[in-house]
């Protein structure tokens, strides 16, 4: 049963050690499924991201590397991921 301080679905998912947060487009992905992931993570759980797209991304390469949100993005999945800290876009190599 869930309470005040512990939302239902940290609730259903107290057992469980490995979870997927998936997102299949509308933004889903970055305003929800990363602070899930991240609450999440702080409570232990071994946590994996996925993503759908309805955009066949390969035509968009040259367009997604030049964007600040792009950049910004990579940045929190990288540190969630590795623990490691923001590196400017510039760090990387073109």
């Amino acid at each position: 049963m869930f309470t005040l301080h512990e939302p239902p679905l940290f609730t259903r998912l107290r057992m469980a050690e490995r979870i997927l947060v998936a997102g299949a487009g509308g933004g889903f992905d970055v305003y929800a499924g990363l602070p899930l992931a991240f609450a999440l993570t702080a409570m232990g759980k071994d946590v994996h991201l996925a993503n759908f797209s309805f955009t066949d991304l390969r035509t968009c390469d040259t367009w997604l590397e030049s964007t600040d949100t792009m950049t910004e993005v990579a940045l929190t999945i990288e540190q969630h991921r590795y623990g490691v800290d923001r590196r400017l876009w510039r760090a990387f190599p073109h």
